[in-house]
């Protein structure tokens, strides 16, 4: 068994997600907006901290926007604008905002684009994937089976892996959005809550990996904010190298993402599959 735990977040890095769920997001908006929103301020929202969470950028992005506009008038949001400054809003399930713009609904809305309903195709057969088979089994057989965790949900996780035959080379699914807080043992601290689960970067995640402190090395992948701060903070109890990889962020948001990241000193940075490949494959990754 190698010393060395290898774990993948999906979107974004296994997976390219630019035309399903940042357009989910979009689509989201402009259905309660009743106005155009500019892909741009998707991407802003994604990088804010806390914003791993799909419905939670997307409801917060609604909210970000002026209420009440026009749907003839011209878009008012920015990428720039959209801070955790103008981000006051009802978060919690079954709260709700102004013209019904609650979570809930957001979240039904969203899971009808993404997923598709009887009359329409869902955005995630947009997706397409980052690593082929061949990338996997080639690192396979250095690492073994390698894991994930993800914010997608459980079911959502294995369809897409299923899509494109990647699941024979996990072993593990840890979903953020189906681990339930009140399952876990108790430890020191606080620990930020999601909606339905916990936040992305908190560190009892990796706990649920089986056999984690057997590893001597532990590699996580991730391609926002909050899983580098997953990374920092599973450093305090675990062997945890923390990966940046952004093949499919636009130049303006990977600048934008390297200025939030590096405050909390990833490992590692990586923007094209082939240089994450071969150090992955490298004597330096160990």
């Amino acid at each position: 068994m190698s010393k060395t735990k290898l774990i993948f977040d999906i979107d974004g890095v296994l997976i390219d997600t630019r035309r399903s769920y940042r357009w989910a997001i979009k689509k989201t908006a402009e259905h309660f907006l009743n106005r155009t929103v500019p892909i741009a301020d998707v991407d802003a929202i994604k990088t804010e901290e806390g914003m791993n969470n799909d419905w939670v950028a997307t409801h917060a992005l609604i909210n970000a926007y002026p209420s009440a506009v026009p749907a003839s008038s011209p878009s008012t949001g920015s990428a720039h604008r959209l801070t955790r400054r103008n981000m006051t809003l009802p978060l919690n399930k079954g709260e709700s905002s102004e013209g019904g713009r609650g979570f809930d609904a957001v979240k039904q809305v969203f899971q009808d684009i993404y997923l598709g309903t009887s009359v329409a195709k869902g955005l995630r057969w947009k997706e397409t994937s980052i690593f082929s088979p061949a990338d996997l089994r080639k690192l396979s057989k250095r690492y073994g089976t390698f894991s994930i965790i993800t914010g997608r949900t459980l079911e959502e996780a294995e369809f897409v892996l299923d899509r494109f035959g990647l699941r024979p080379f996990f072993d593990q699914i840890v979903s953020v959005e189906d681990t339930n807080p009140n399952d876990l043992p108790l430890a020191k601290g606080e620990w930020p809550k999601c909606r339905g689960g916990i936040d992305k970067s908190n560190p009892i995640l990796f706990a649920q990996i089986r056999d984690i402190e057997s590893f001597q090395k532990i590699i996580y992948i991730g391609d926002n904010v909050s899983d580098i701060l997953l990374g920092r903070n599973g450093k305090t109890t675990l062997p945890v190298t923390m990966v940046l990889f952004t093949p499919i962020a636009t130049r303006d948001e990977r600048k934008i993402l390297y200025q939030k990241a590096d405050k909390y000193q990833p490992d590692q940075r990586f923007e094209h599959k082939e240089a994450l490949m071969k150090w992955l494959n490298s004597d330096s990754s160990d």
